[in-house]
């Protein structure tokens, strides 16, 4: 048996969704084949599963379309690694107590997926 196993990636950057927050929803699909995931995110009740489920679905479509006309079927890609790492931070100023300004710190994040075909 070869030890060529078909691995795809796909990187969204500068993700309205926070580190933090974005880890979390990534450790619970990270592990689990294409199909299971995508199906979970798109019914989870999370704001930051939409970017992760599109970056997920765009690394299954690099794997198809890598140029050899394989297609790939998402039940037998596996997610194989899910990175949710703190981006830019936006500054936005608003009014705070006694005249002054508070910062409100909008925080954006990278998503970097790995898919391997098994």
């Amino acid at each position: 048996m070869s030890d060529d196993k078909r691995v795809a990636k796909a990187v969204s950057k500068n993700v309205k969704i926070s580190a933090k927050k974005g880890k979390r929803i990534a450790a619970m699909v990270r592990g689990l084949d294409a199909f299971t995931a995508i199906n979970t995110l798109k019914f989870m009740n999370n704001s930051g599963s939409e970017p992760i489920r599109k970056t997920i679905e765009s690394a299954v479509s690099n794997l198809t379309n890598e140029g050899d006309g394989h297609q790939a079927d998402p039940k037998n890609v596996v997610v194989k690694e899910l990175i949710v790492e703190q981006g830019p931070m936006l500054k936005r100023l608003r009014p705070g107590a006694q005249g002054r300004a508070s910062i409100i710190r909008r925080r954006l994040g990278h998503i970097k997926v790995t898919v391997e075909e098994i």
